[in-house]
């Protein structure tokens, strides 16, 4: 991750949807704000690939688009585990069988 106010690098801790939520999650959901590896200068670009060599560490994007982070992705999908419809049809089921 980089920080443009510090102009410093910094490593930060994966980010794991909890298992319920990872069953519905997919690449795709997690936003972040980042600087594409490929519109880097070649001054920066040398920072970068040396931070991450030290580090052992590779950037966010998992080789197709690299990107270097400005801020920790987060993932914000609309997950509809039960829909209100089919608890309402479930609720209503319910009453129907006990009465």
């Amino acid at each position: 991750m980089y920080d443009g106010g510090t102009n410093e690098f910094s490593l930060k801790p994966k980010r794991i949807p909890t298992p319920v939520v990872g069953k519905f999650v997919k690449g795709s959901s997690w936003k972040a704000d980042y600087i594409l590896y490929d519109d880097m200068d070649d001054d920066f670009k040398l920072r970068v690939d040396n931070y991450l060599k030290e580090n052992n560490r590779e950037l966010w994007g998992g080789g197709k688009k690299d990107k270097l982070l400005l801020s920790l992705p987060e993932c914000q999908p609309r997950v509809k585990i039960i829909p209100k419809e089919t608890l309402k049809a479930i609720y209503l089921f319910n009453m129907w069988e006990t009465n």
